[in-house]
């Protein structure tokens, strides 16, 4: 199993609870376990190694203060690396967003005003960025070897 494998089987498992991760790579049921409304990541996205993203708030409207848009790029493999814990295993989303967004400090209390879709949009534009546009299908394949 190749090393971006690894990683994003850990990442599933800091996502969903043990159980869900392994019959989602069991099951090849990643596609409905990803939320709907999802942010297409393309190569010019990764070759600028950001993408814009629309922020949905709770509310319906930004509050005062707050950006319409929010900016997620690739992390460095350094901050990558750093977020995994003992064995592979991620130990949080936020220590990986952290490495994937500017101002990550200030930017927690908007990532808890956004629709839970949202969120996921900015989390998977963020898993795109970082292990590559075809990460999922990697997942797949890896699973259906298993």
């Amino acid at each position: 199993m190749k090393t971006s494998r690894i990683l994003v089987l850990s990442l599933l498992t800091a996502l969903f609870t043990p159980a869900r991760a392994a019959e989602i790579v069991r099951g090849g049921d990643l596609v409905s376990a990803l939320l709907a409304g999802q942010i297409e990541v393309v190569v010019k996205d990764i070759d600028a190694g950001f993408k814009e993203i629309q922020l949905e708030y709770r509310r319906g409207s930004a509050p005062t203060g707050y950006p319409k848009k929010l900016k997620v790029k690739a992390a460095r493999n350094s901050d990558l690396w750093r977020s995994i814990g003992i064995m592979g295993v991620v130990d949080n989303q936020e220590k990986f967003l952290a490495g994937c967004l500017e101002n990550f400090k200030s930017t927690t209390d908007l990532l808890e005003r956004v629709t839970p879709e949202c969120y996921g949009k900015i989390l998977y534009s963020a898993f795109d960025l970082t292990f590559g546009i075809n990460w999922r299908e990697k997942l797949q394949l890896d699973a259906k070897s298993h």
